[in-house]
């Protein structure tokens, strides 16, 4: 009978440990956010066009299969476009992601309010900055708010997740912009 009690509490342990790990994680003020910088061997006004041209940011996100705009040229304040994603974290599950361009300052920063019907909202500011070499540092800072109560318990894992994503296509994003594709 002892061995019952005691595969009962490591069992116990090895539920709530993670979950309480989860929750701990989640309290943070911001487990919700997403910061990334990458140093692309171009001028801002070469990056600038594959932040927001959907030709050239498919190249680079990926699991996404279609921009539908709605506006053409420059982005500008108002304007917005609907990105579709094929989540592969989600058995390939189609998501529509809605942007409105929030602010926009060309060659320089585009910060753009997401959101999903799927069940989630956010942010996203891409700032690019002039380096002396003639290089660009670009800084991603994005936020996430989650409908479901469950998504947002687990926003630390979701986040973790995300961030892998985000890096691996801002590797993608140098490679083709230093490419001169």
């Amino acid at each position: 009978m002892k061995w019952v009690k005691i595969a009962g509490a490591v069992l116990a342990v090895l539920i709530v440990v993670p979950v309480l790990a989860v929750a701990i994680a989640g309290a943070g003020a911001d487990s919700n956010r997403l910061t990334a910088s990458i140093v692309i061997h171009q001028k801002p006004e070469a990056v600038w066009p594959w932040l927001y041209k959907p030709e050239k940011v498919k190249q680079w996100v990926t699991w996404l299969v279609e921009i539908r705009e709605r506006g053409d040229g420059e982005p500008a304040v108002g304007q917005s476009s609907v990105w579709v994603m094929e989540d592969r974290n989600n058995g390939n599950a189609r998501m529509e992601i809605t942007g409105t361009v929030e602010a926009v300052e060309p060659n320089r920063r585009i910060a753009v309010k997401l959101s999903a019907t799927e069940g989630f909202m956010g942010n996203t500011v891409y700032t690019l900055t002039p380096l002396p070499d003639g290089s660009t540092r670009l800084d991603s800072d994005s936020r996430y708010r989650f409908d479901n109560g469950f998504a947002r318990f687990m926003t630390p894992v979701i986040c973790w997740q995300a961030k892998k994503k985000m890096l691996s296509d801002l590797e993608q994003l140098r490679a083709r912009v230093e490419g001169g594709v």
